[in-house]
């Protein structure tokens, strides 16, 4: 665009309406309505008959409307409502004068809203494809990774979490605390689904009561003791499924028969973690202990 050879401003003169037009739908597609809105105003004035100038516009009050009425209904937990609105206002911009480009800053900020409002309707394949669009436009969008992370949890796919968060943590963590949440996140949950299942190898309900869990662990440590398998006519393969279950029976009652160990199990934690937490905990009790003497 032609600008006056001394002015130095960036910003368009109010002659040169093409120029307004041109950087009011550079807004648009960056997702700033709210910056857009007075540049193609402008662009209008300058130009009256431009056509072009004033359907952006009306694109611009009609993108500003629908991602307000959007909040709102996301603040008033009207979810399904806030879905309409944005696939609407999607399937509009794909029409001219926009055609929303897919790596537009646009894309990003309505898929990401729409995949907020899909993961709290529990539509968890259509989030995760939103977020995808999403991430394709912007890369670097937080929100929509932290969709995509929430219905991956809540799908139970808890290691493609993980490796997202392991990429994220790598690119951005030291950054973002947020990120680094995310990661703790998914990496307990993934520590937790491989961790044994205590109550069901003892076989008894997660409300067992402490007598019961220690009864158990006797009968149960009695069938599988590696003496009872050490006689002629037991494989190696079976002294060696006797001796491992033993030891997970083992383990099983040292975490269920310490209330504070099963607590914490019964939070989520694994063995390793739970020693982890016991250990600072003590540390920390004879700090406090040595601090008041």
């Amino acid at each position: 665009c032609p600008w006056h050879p001394q002015q130095h401003s960036t910003t368009p003169q109010p002659h040169h309406g093409e120029a307004y037009v041109v950087r009011g739908l550079a807004m648009l597609l960056q997702g700033d309505s709210t910056a857009a809105l007075p540049l193609l105003q402008q662009a209008a004035r300058c130009d009256p008959d431009s056509q072009e100038a004033r359907e952006l516009f009306r694109v611009g009050k009609s993108l500003a409307a629908a991602l307000a009425a959007a909040g709102r209904a996301t603040l008033t937990r009207d979810f399904q409502g806030c879905v309409d609105l944005l696939t609407d206002t999607l399937q509009q911009l794909q029409l001219p004068p926009l055609r929303l480009p897919a790596r537009a800053g646009l894309t990003c900020l309505l898929r990401t809203r729409r995949a907020e409002a899909l993961l709290r309707l529990r539509r968890h394949d259509e989030c995760l494809a939103d977020c995808a669009h999403a991430l394709y436009a912007q890369n670097d969008c937080i929100d929509a990774w932290k969709w995509r992370c929430g219905a991956l949890h809540a799908q139970g796919n808890f290691e493609a979490a993980l490796e997202d968060c392991d990429a994220l943590l790598k690119d951005w963590g030291a950054a973002s605390e947020e990120i680094r949440g995310l990661h703790a996140r998914a990496a307990f949950q993934v520590r937790k689904q491989k961790r044994p299942d205590y109550y069901a190898l003892l076989g008894v309900p997660s409300v067992a009561s402490e007598p019961e869990i220690k009864r158990e662990y006797r009968q149960r440590a009695k069938e599988c003791h590696p003496d009872r398998f050490s006689a002629a006519g037991y494989s190696e393969e079976d002294r060696g499924v006797a001796e491992s279950t033993f030891k997970r029976l083992g383990e099983a009652l040292e975490v269920l028969g310490d209330p504070s160990r099963r607590k914490l199990y019964d939070e989520g934690y694994d063995k390793e973690a739970i020693e982890e937490r016991i250990q600072a905990a003590e540390r920390a009790s004879r700090r406090g202990g040595h601090h008041h003497h």
